[in-house]
């Protein structure tokens, strides 16, 4: 199988990192779909730090294709502001103490403790 960037034709084993990371969501996404479709219901994804995962299109561009799935999305990383475009369809959670717990809100960087991380 070979992947293709169709805005710039530019094949994966040619492409930079960031280029091959976006292409490997992209798949991740357009398969959910299928699986979506073919089932009747979406699979469950786990994107863990999305810093990593998008650094070609942005997170705008993340944010977007994820709003578009039908599949439920849990998303992991350590900087609560990376989420916050996310708040009016997400919800949030806290790592406390080695366990996720709900949020009522999206939690600001000056909201986290010093043990707390974003789940």
């Amino acid at each position: 199988m070979t992947l293709t960037d169709l805005e710039s034709r530019t094949e994966a084993g040619l492409a930079s990192t960031g280029e091959q990371k976006t292409l490997l969501i992209g798949l991740i996404l357009s398969h959910a779909r299928l699986i979506a479709e073919a089932r009747g219901f979406a699979p469950l994804l786990l994107l863990d730090d999305r810093r990593c995962i998008w650094t070609r299109i942005g997170a705008s561009g993340l944010f977007r294709a994820l709003r578009d799935s039908p599949a439920q999305i849990i998303m992991t990383g350590t900087d609560a502001e990376t989420f916050l475009p996310l708040a009016d369809q997400a919800r949030p959670g806290a790592r406390k103490a080695g366990t996720c717990v709900g949020s009522r809100g999206f939690l600001t960087p000056s909201a986290l403790s010093s043990d707390g991380d974003t789940c």
